[in-house]
């Protein structure tokens, strides 16, 4: 399926208008009609790879356009195509889902979750159409791909405020990942809900759900039980306060000292769970209480900072970066600091023009420093 970078609209407009030519005109020399040019231009149409390389040619940009079209299906090879098209339940075509899932994991990061949840659902629709005519032997697999798709798209779901239908897909992603027998996958599930839990404003539902994903132990990747630690701390501090959650943060301590250890090989789901992710978590529990305890105001500041600038850059500019960018402006504006406040809302603007957030753009609107 082809997933656009949110750019793209803005890119067309940007070359068309310094190459001076007016839509009719454009239009003749790729043979589109101005209408066509003027639905691209505002987002209404969805280009191919083809009008977009053609496109390239007419103004001259060196394949600026192409780049930002993706096929997220591009590093299959010719078998694995037809495979999938001919509803193959082989794990050579639960394979080449994992292949495309993957890709649509790390595009989130690039383009947001705007552009690519259409195309998860398509994914997720798929697979759940292969689990329904799989024999027995390879049920189990198709199972375990189907719950880390609804996890992901769960997820996206969460992102654009679509919380209703977050908790269904989420649900649906529990019950497959039981059924696949895979602790970690539930574990991250039920975290999942937690965090929806916590955006909605039910902190002691948070926190049931938190230790219910911690009850995994041992068997949930550590770098997963020392997020729950922290979306728990959180719960409890905004449920009995922050000195309640002191001994939850310092139980995530220990955590963090074993995940320095073991959690460099992460399985596929739990990509983003790095020691720059953790810390920004940490700081998200001080900053709980920022605005009435300057020692809090103080760690949040370190630990948002701290994270933020350990990030790739590749997720740097993500949607989801752009949360803890946020928190950050935040405490920045609960101390008095009001011109680097203003500075983190200006790269929070900036990660929603990259990603097309209307969230994060409305997010910004609402804070007082940005007026």
């Amino acid at each position: 399926m082809i997933i656009v970078d949110p750019r793209w609209p803005i890119t067309l407009r940007s070359l068309r208008q310094a190459a001076g030519l007016s839509y009719r005109a454009l239009g003749r020399q790729v043979a589109y009609s101005a209408s066509y040019l003027c639905e691209l231009e505002a987002g209404r149409k969805t280009p191919t790879i083809s009008v977009a390389e053609h496109l390239d040619v007419a103004l001259g940009a060196g394949g600026r356009l192409a780049c930002l079209v993706i096929d997220d299906a591009a590093s299959l090879d010719g078998d694995q195509r037809s495979r999938l098209a001919a509803g193959d339940t082989s794990s050579t075509a639960v394979d080449a889902l994992a292949v495309i899932l993957a890709q649509h994991r790390r595009l989130e990061d690039a383009v947001g979750s705007a552009a690519v949840v259409d195309a998860a659902a398509a994914q997720l629709a798929a697979v759940e159409r292969l689990v329904a005519t799989a024999a027995e032997s390879g049920r189990i697999q198709l199972q375990h791909l189907y719950g880390q798709s609804a996890q992901l798209v769960g997820w996206l779901q969460i992102t654009l405020g679509q919380y209703g239908a977050a908790r269904r897909t989420l649900a649906r992603a529990e019950t497959a990942a039981k059924a696949a027998g895979d602790v970690d996958l539930v574990a991250l599930v039920v975290s999942f809900r937690g965090h929806l839990a916590e955006l909605c404003g039910r902190p002691t539902e948070a926190a049931e759900l938190s230790r219910a994903a911690l009850a995994g132990g041992p068997k949930v990747y550590i770098g997963e039980r020392v997020y729950d630690t922290l979306q728990l701390a959180r719960a409890v501090a905004q449920v009995d306060g922050r000195r309640a959650a002191t001994e939850t943060i310092r139980e995530s301590d220990r955590l963090v000292a074993e995940f320095d250890v073991v959690g460099g090989d992460p399985p596929p789901w739990h990509y983003y769970r790095s020691a720059a992710f953790l810390t920004m978590e940490r700081g998200l529990v001080h900053a709980i209480h920022a605005s009435a305890d300057r020692r809090a105001a103080d760690a949040a500041i370190s630990d948002l900072t701290a994270g933020l600038a350990a990030l790739p850059d590749a997720q740097r500019h993500a949607e989801w970066a752009g949360d803890y960018l946020l928190a950050l402006a935040d405490v920045h504006a609960a101390v008095g600091a009001h011109v680097a406040s203003v500075q983190m809302l200006d790269e929070v603007h900036a990660v929603a023009d990259a990603t097309g957030s209307a969230r994060l753009r409305r997010a910004v609107r609402k804070r007082p420093a940005n007026g």
